[in-house]
């Protein structure tokens, strides 16, 4: 059996660390333009995934308006159950988070001042 001294352990050491550091930078290297590229890809994607959302927020808030504008219509009426009402009070939180603010409000709180809701 041969004799390992400290200093070819060190040496060997020496090596095996630059060599890692050496495949760790290379790795980088090579990864870097691949992720570039990706996100010029995903670039687009992400852009119309953005205007979906805008466009689906839109709609809901139109959906919710209508609803409640019906809404009111029919408890100016005098014709909602209680159970409408609660749902209307839903509804109108809804509206209110996805950034409904019109004539709505005004209407609702005249019928809630009303105390018809």
């Amino acid at each position: 059996m041969e004799n390992i001294t400290l200093g070819e352990v060190l040496i060997a050491l020496a090596f095996i660390l630059a060599l890692i550091g050496n495949i760790k930078s290379l790795v980088k290297e090579i990864k870097n333009p691949i992720d570039k590229k990706l996100e010029k890809v995903l670039e687009p994607i992400k852009k119309e995934i953005a205007e979906l959302k805008e466009e689906y927020k839109k709609s809901e808030l139109d959906s919710a308006q209508t609803d409640l504008v019906n809404f009111m219509y029919f408890v100016e009426k005098n014709m909602a159950s209680p159970e409408q009402i609660q749902n209307g009070y839903k509804l109108f939180d809804k509206y209110s988070k996805l950034g409904g603010n019109s004539f709505v409000h005004s209407k609702w709180e005249k019928l809630r001042k009303e105390g018809k809701i």
